[in-house]
């Protein structure tokens, strides 16, 4: 895996985007957002929405709010830090190209534009600067993640809400701004896959992403329980919210196939994976087939195993003449 700085974007009083990624395999983005003003603290409100658009698809399109929630759960938490009246405050935020259970990486060809895009600062700042990094591996792509958020308002009754993704993987929601909901259903192709109270779908969520606190006060409900990507096979998923009151959002994963791409990626990066093979096996083989026989090597290739070896506080006992020491 590597890590690369892609671009740093002023923020403080317009959108920043940047599009200065290279053709690579991309698994996921870094980014954070530093921002100060003197005598004011900046609070994470100061985050808007984020976008990443992908062979002219958004990919991903969601609130800092509800995005780092998502992130925080599932993958770690980079560093957040409000800083005192004056001082700079920091704000990060991971957002993945896969699902926990199911690797895989976007990749960026000639021609296909990745775009990154985050809101102006919502607060009043001095500066605030955006830096993203791009996370590259070697690995396929064997579908596109698509992950939206979209708002709701909870009231009295049930609300029944369609989702217009098909291959669900996950959705994702945030508590209502009042009071939770009684109960929350999931329903995938017509299959009741999920039915519980707020309380009782929270404490699992918990379990699930085995965190120790409560305080990110989300419901998450995983369709991939045995990280086989048919698990994300499906037409149509409806979540129907009883009770509770207030505004939430839900943040939904789908996934969208073309397989003429995994299977060129895929000879890529299996490509790649046995270069890197073929010449450790080489070179290995070089210096096992020096150490057997060394009287018809040369005295350069005695004298390069002899320092390989030594680095790793062992002795050939072989001498650049081709003779042995011992």
């Amino acid at each position: 895996m590597k890590i690369r700085l892609i671009d740093e974007l002023n923020i403080a009083t317009t959108q920043g985007y940047t599009n200065r990624f290279d053709d690579d395999s991309y698994v996921g983005i870094i980014f954070y957002v530093k921002a100060q003003k003197a005598g004011s603290v900046i609070t994470s409100g100061v985050v808007g929405n984020v976008r990443v658009n992908y062979a002219g698809d958004d990919i991903v399109n969601a609130p800092y709010s509800v995005l780092s929630k998502y992130a925080d759960l599932l993958f770690g938490k980079p560093r957040s830090h409000q800083g005192a009246a004056g001082e700079a405050s920091y704000y990060g935020c991971f957002i993945p190209f896969y699902h926990p259970s199911l690797p895989n990486a976007i990749h960026k060809e000639i021609n296909e534009n990745l775009g990154f895009y985050i809101d102006k600062a919502q607060e009043s700042v001095d500066t605030a600067v955006c830096y993203v990094y791009g996370i590259i591996d070697d690995l396929p792509e064997l579908y596109t993640p698509r992950l939206v958020a979209y708002r709701e308002n909870a009231d009295t009754g049930t609300k029944k809400i369609l989702l217009d993704q098909s291959n669900v993987t996950c959705i994702m929601l945030t508590a209502p701004a009042t009071s939770d909901p009684t109960l929350i259903q999931l329903l995938i192709d017509n299959d009741l896959k999920y039915s519980g109270s707020w309380q009782i779908l929270e404490d699992l969520t918990n379990v699930l992403a085995r965190i120790e606190s409560t305080s990110l006060d989300v419901v998450y409900l995983d369709m991939v329980q045995k990280g086989e990507i048919n698990e994300t096979l499906s037409d149509e998923a409806t979540l129907l919210v009883t009770g509770g009151s207030g505004a939430f959002y839900y943040l939904v994963q789908s996934l969208k196939f073309n397989a003429i791409k995994t299977v060129r990626t895929a000879i890529k990066t299996n490509a790649i994976m046995n270069n890197k093979l073929q010449t450790k096996i080489n070179r290995e083989g070089t210096k096992v087939s020096i150490i057997r026989n060394p009287t018809n090597k040369a005295p350069h290739l005695i004298t390069k195993v002899n320092k390989e070896m030594e680095n790793t506080g062992l002795s050939t006992g072989l001498s650049p003449g081709g003779g042995s020491n011992v």
